[in-house]
């Protein structure tokens, strides 16, 4: 009898394995679908990161904008339809430093180190430190941090020093440029 159902046993595990094998291949069909559509979105990403912003979509604080702390700032982009606007490429720190200069002043960045102390974060969540994110004042990364010093400033010390450097987030300083889409 128990050599009756070892037999059975026998045959059920080849049956199984036999139904493991074809979905193994099955499972092999969708991992080349899902690294194809992987592909295509990289593709895809790299083709949006190319993009050059559109400036006319830019809302860009003023000398007679008033100034507010990092929040309020942050929070005014919300209240105008618009997003915290991100600098990605040399030309956009090169627009902000224009605008730094014809207002007289430092402007918000929309980043902090608030939820992890030392690893600066853009608003939507993207690394801002240990890499070419963020235009550092004298190429010193999270200048100026310390525990009370949490948001970002872009700004100017003279005329040939700017850059981003952190600052306590209740300061008073010109909003953060925003961005609307169509």
């Amino acid at each position: 009898m128990w050599l009756s159902q070892l037999a059975s046993l026998f045959i059920l595990c080849l049956v199984f394995r036999r139904s493991l094998q074809d979905r193994m291949f099955d499972f092999d069909g969708i991992e080349d679908a899902f690294n194809a559509m992987n592909t295509r979105l990289t593709r895809m990403e790299e083709k949006d990161a190319k993009k050059e912003t559109k400036w006319s979509h830019l809302i860009i604080p003023t000398s007679s904008t008033t100034k507010m702390n990092w929040l309020d700032s942050w929070s005014r982009c919300g209240g105008l339809g618009a997003i915290p606007f991100v600098p990605k490429t040399r030309q956009d720190y090169e627009m902000m430093k224009s605008v730094r200069v014809t207002i007289g002043n430092n402007i918000w960045l929309p980043s902090s180190d608030l939820a992890e102390e030392g690893l600066v974060k853009w608003w939507n969540g993207e690394v801002a430190t240990g890499g070419p994110g963020v235009v550092w004042r004298n190429g010193e990364e999270l200048i100026y941090n310390s525990e009370d010093y949490d948001c970002v400033l872009w700004g100017t010390e003279s005329a040939t020093t700017n850059g981003a450097h952190m600052a306590g987030c209740d300061r008073k300083e010109y909003p953060m440029i925003c961005y609307k889409e169509d």
